[in-house]
C-alpha cells in the first residue's frame, strides 16, 4: 500500500502531466543539475508532513497537512525573457493544481501559499527557478490497533462526575473476558 504522501505526489504529477498549460517535463523528487537541453523542467517535493488533528483513536484517523513545493526550472533563450518564463511557469502550475484542489480524491483541500524565485547570471544564458508552494490537507486512517472484543457484555465500568466541576469526569472500564 502506498503512503499518503506518495499518493499526494503522484496525484500532483498526474494533474500537471494532464494539463495542457504545463509544457515542461514533470519529475518526482530532486534532480541534480539538469542539463540545459532538459529545460524547462518541473520537479515535485514534499519535504515534510505534520499531523494537525486526531479525529479518533481506534481506528486512528489523522488530519495531516503536507507543504508541497513544485519547482519550475528554465533558462533565458537570449532575449532577457527568463523572469517572464518563470512567472508564466508558476502561473500554469498554480492553475493546474487549483483546477482540482481535491487531487482526484487524495486530498481534502489544496491551498496555494505563494512562490519564491531564484536566478543565476552565470554564462550567456542565465537559468532560474521558481518554487510554487501549496499546503495539501488530507485524512489518513492508520494504526488500527486494539481489536474490539466480541463479548462486550463482559465490559463493566463506572463514571464518576465531580459535582463541583462538571467538566471533569473519571471513567473506569473493566473487561472480564
Amino acid at each position: 500500500m502506498a503512503s499518503a504522501a506518495k499518493a499526494i505526489r503522484n496525484a500532483i504529477k498526474a494533474r500537471l502531466d494532464a494539463d495542457v498549460g504545463v509544457t515542461a517535463t514533470v519529475e518526482l523528487g530532486r534532480r541534480y543539475e539538469p542539463r540545459a537541453e532538459d529545460l524547462p523542467l518541473i520537479f515535485i517535493r514534499l519535504p515534510e508532513e505534520r499531523v494537525e488533528d486526531l479525529y479518533s483513536d481506534n481506528p486512528r484517523r489523522e488530519n495531516r497537512v503536507a507543504p508541497v513545493e513544485i519547482v519550475y526550472i528554465d533558462r533565458d533563450t537570449g532575449g532577457g525573457d527568463l523572469e517572464d518564463k518563470l512567472e508564466d511557469g508558476a502561473e500554469a502550475i498554480r492553475l493546474a493544481l487549483m483546477a482540482d484542489e481535491f487531487l482526484s480524491g487524495t486530498a481534502d483541500t489544496t491551498r496555494y501559499s505563494g512562490f519564491k524565485k531564484s536566478q543565476t547570471a552565470d554564462g550567456d544564458r542565465p537559468t532560474g527557478s521558481i518554487t510554487v508552494q501549496f499546503e495539501v490537507e488530507y485524512v489518513v486512517d492508520s494504526f488500527a490497533g486494539v481489536l474490539i472484543p466480541d463479548d462486550l457484555d463482559k465490559l463493566t465500568g463506572e463514571i464518576d462526575i465531580d459535582k463541583d466541576d462538571v467538566s471533569e469526569a473519571d471513567i473506569v472500564a473493566n473487561f472480564g473476558g
